[in-house]
């Protein structure tokens, strides 16, 4: 296959790369056989092409020429213009790192700092763009590889993060199983749709979506779970109007049912809940990601999601218990966040 004549359209060095690849090929081994073939493949004028001696001349003889400043300033504006999209919007992020790449190389933008700037400006949200600038760290990038490495870990991170929509599984610690609804009912107290910790992975009956108001879940929003299967959402009686059982042990005299169904008008603060978290990881953010160990506050009266080994029978089938109470939250409090897929 020949190679393409030079008429300006790419960059000289790129150009004689590919000369050299054809040359290999061809067993043309000698620099002056390379330098002639490569003069004899320009197109653009060539002021003195008797003081052409090495390909590093003709290199500087094809930069000198208006159609690379041309070429170059070509270049400069395509990286102005392009922006980044992640893959949950249709975006390719291999491809976009080797865009930014080659136009910075085609511009000759080669200071680090002005590199910088260029990937601040194609970010897509505030998400983005407030981690990049408040990254840590950020005085110890050295290189352009050293950005697109810092680069693609916040891709990571934000790959994570909960959202409105988001398709979730919610695994209590301690025992390993994951929030549970199914179409069977309580045969005592609201006679709702009960909620359980069923398998230790994650079923159709442990998919949930996230609502909230916001896109990004943060630590401060209040959110409802709808179960994926039935559309209902998790809900808890309060203190004063429902006890879930007649317990005779008063360690449990305090909890309360929960279940999943769909709230009326006056009913729905008991379905809105927010999420408090318990570990740090070396992101540290605001938002809720995928990983994080939370206690699952109810908004209406600060009770917290709760799960133990107590099994409840239902139907003569056993199912292990979930349910709401107000006491400071302990071990049996704490589940883990799973994103399953965002849309």
């Amino acid at each position: 296959m020949e190679p393409s004549r030079f008429n300006g359209t790419n960059h000289p060095q790129m150009w004689i790369k590919q000369i050299r690849s054809f040359c290999y090929l061809k067993q043309i081994k000698t620099e002056k056989d390379i330098l002639n073939l490569c003069i004899g493949m320009v197109d653009v004028p060539i002021k003195n092409p008797e003081k052409i001696k090495t390909l590093d001349d003709l290199i500087e003889e094809l930069k000198s020429n208006i159609s690379f400043t041309v070429f170059k300033n070509s270049a400069q504006r395509k990286l102005n213009l392009l922006k980044y999209v992640t893959e949950r919007d249709g975006g390719n992020t291999a491809k976009f790192v080797a865009d930014f790449r080659s136009l910075c190389f085609d511009a000759e933008i080669n200071d680090l700092e002005d590199q910088k700037k260029y990937l601040f400006h194609t970010l897509p949200n505030d998400f983005f763009k407030n981690t990049f600038i408040n990254r840590r760290n950020m005085d110890k990038i050295s290189s352009l590889d050293d950005l697109i490495k810092m680069f693609e870990n916040i891709v990571e991170e934000e790959s994570q993060l909960i959202r409105n929509a988001s398709c979730v599984a919610i695994k209590h610690v301690k025992t390993g199983k994951y929030l549970s609804s199914t179409t069977k009912y309580h045969q005592t107290g609201s006679g709702k749709q009960i909620v359980f910790a069923g398998q230790t992975l994650p079923d159709s009956d442990a998919l949930w979506f996230i609502k909230a108001s916001r896109d990004l879940l943060s630590y401060n929003d209040m959110f409802s779970l709808q179960h994926k299967v039935t559309e209902t959402l998790i809900g808890r009686e309060s203190l004063n109007e429902i006890i879930y059982h007649d317990y005779t042990d008063s360690d449990f005299a305090d909890h309360v049912e929960v279940y999943c169904s769909t709230p009326s008008r006056t009913s729905q603060f008991n379905y809105h809940w927010m999420a408090q978290r318990i570990n740090y990881t070396k992101y540290d953010s605001s938002y809720v990601r995928s990983g994080d160990i939370i206690n699952i506050r109810n908004v209406k009266d600060n009770s917290f999601l709760r799960s133990h080994e107590y099994q409840i029978t239902i139907y003569n089938e056993t199912f292990q218990e979930v349910i709401s109470q107000d006491k400071k939250p302990e071990e049996n409090d704490e589940w883990c966040i799973e994103l399953i897929e965002n849309h």
